[in-house]
């Protein structure tokens, strides 16, 4: 993420999480074991770099996940940065951010 959206390191957040067996549902002809990755980002993004960072995670779990790449999907939330806050609830609009 740091390379490909050319972020400061200091600024990513990643969480984790994982979801039983017994709580998935998914068609019978698809991987149970499916990973769903969510990035929630400010917008303003190129459609190349999105792809560019699918691709670069794709390649991190496949490297530690035994799963196809076609049971990998993604979903991208962006919002502008007036609705992103931090460091005491200031807004990332009015925080100057450098990479």
């Amino acid at each position: 993420m740091i390379k490909t959206l050319k972020i400061d390191p200091s600024h990513g957040h990643v969480a984790i999480y994982t979801t039983p067996a017994a709580h998935r549902s998914v068609h019978e002809s698809r991987n149970p074991n499916f990973v769903f990755t969510e990035i929630l980002m400010f917008s303003g993004r190129s459609d190349e770099m999105k792809e560019e960072l699918f691709k670069s995670i794709t390649q991190v779990i496949e490297k530690h996940i035994e799963v196809d790449n076609k049971d990998i999907l993604f979903n991208i939330i962006e919002s502008e940065r007036n609705n992103w806050a931090a460091r005491g609830g200031v807004p990332f609009s009015k925080i100057e951010l450098k990479c």
